[in-house]
């Protein structure tokens, strides 16, 4: 009997624990929190987790590849003007003269400077000897065949020699193959020439270009 009573005393503290009030709340959460726990555990454990790979992409050793721009030479020998020649005296002045080595043309470039429209210019070839302006005397050219003059309506330097192109006379072409010389032959009455001296007669093309102002003329090579 004794055995009896202590069971059901037993069976009785368990019902009271668990219907308590905060205690009873707080160990009914702590075991529901560690039902929970022990689910979540379980489903973590026997869950099956994917994952995606990115596929890597193995470095490329090829060049990029270009396009090379064909070259054309100019050919035409035609003479040619422009800036309102022979009535397109400027207050531009020349500033500097020089020359240059492209693919398949060389390039004799006259840049100007201060304010004022683009004086005219005349490029045409002419016959050896050059003459020089005003003289009228004859100008070496050593190892030209041919020469293109280029007539600019500016000085080069003014009359005074303080504002435009100082010098030299003469623009440097060492390892030209069309250029053999160019030489400045006049710079008289607001008028400047230049004569390039060149292995014989080929095709040249002329542009204005800006920002600053110049006269590019182009003779084919090859």
């Amino acid at each position: 009997m004794r055995v009896v009573q202590l069971i059901v005393a037993g069976f009785l503290a368990l019902g009271a624990a668990a219907c308590g009030d905060d205690g009873g709340s707080s160990t009914s959460s702590s075991a529901a929190s560690s039902t929970s726990t022990a689910l979540v555990t379980a489903a973590t454990t026997t869950s099956t987790v994917t994952t995606t790979t990115a596929a890597t992409v193995a470095p490329t050793t090829e060049e990029p590849t270009t396009t090379a721009v064909a070259c054309t030479p100019p050919s035409s020998t035609t003479e040619r003007t422009g800036g309102g020649f022979p009535n397109g005296l400027s207050r531009l002045v020349g500033a500097d003269a020089r020359a240059g080595i492209h693919p398949c043309f060389e390039r004799f470039v006259i840049e100007f400077g201060g304010t004022g429209a683009l004086p005219g210019w005349w490029v045409r070839y002419v016959p050896l000897p050059v003459k020089a302006d005003p003289s009228d005397l004859p100008v070496d050219l050593p190892g030209a065949g041919a020469a293109i003059v280029v007539t600019v309506q500016t000085w080069m330097p003014d009359p005074f020699g303080n504002v435009g192109y100082p010098g030299p006379g003469t623009v440097p072409v060492a390892g030209f193959r069309t250029f053999k010389v160019i030489k400045q032959i006049g710079n008289f009455e607001g008028t400047t020439s230049w004569a390039i001296g060149i292995d014989r007669q080929r095709g040249f093309s002329t542009m204005v270009l800006a920002n600053p102002p110049r006269l590019v003329v182009d003779v084919a090579v090859g």
